[in-house]
């Protein structure tokens, strides 16, 4: 049991930070429309997760090795984009307070 316990957390652990990452900024960046874009996020990631457990359990299509590797790339990729708004937006507001 706490085998399986530990696959989730691994799984889950690259997921949680991007998550936690993009939500910060969401809030730093667009206050009004938080409850739209997480309503949005939430559906296309059930509906990205309904197409992967069927074409999991149908066809051959959904291997595990190509799915992370799909799901890695873009995670890393969109850490340095979060990394450099957030970066960009300090920035930005060190100089607007000095002025």
């Amino acid at each position: 049991m706490l085998h399986y316990i530990i696959n989730i957390v691994d799984n889950l652990f690259l997921t949680a930070v991007m998550l936690s990452l993009f939500f910060a900024v969401l809030v730093k960046l667009s206050r009004d429309n938080i409850k739209t874009i997480l309503a949005w996020g939430c559906g296309a990631g059930l509906l990205a997760s309904l197409v992967y457990a069927v074409l999991k359990r149908n066809t051959g299509i959904a291997v595990r090795e190509y799915y992370d590797l799909g799901i890695i790339i873009p995670s890393v990729v969109l850490a340095f984009a979060v990394i450099a708004i957030i970066w960009k937006l300090r920035k930005f507001a060190a100089k607007n307070s000095r002025s």
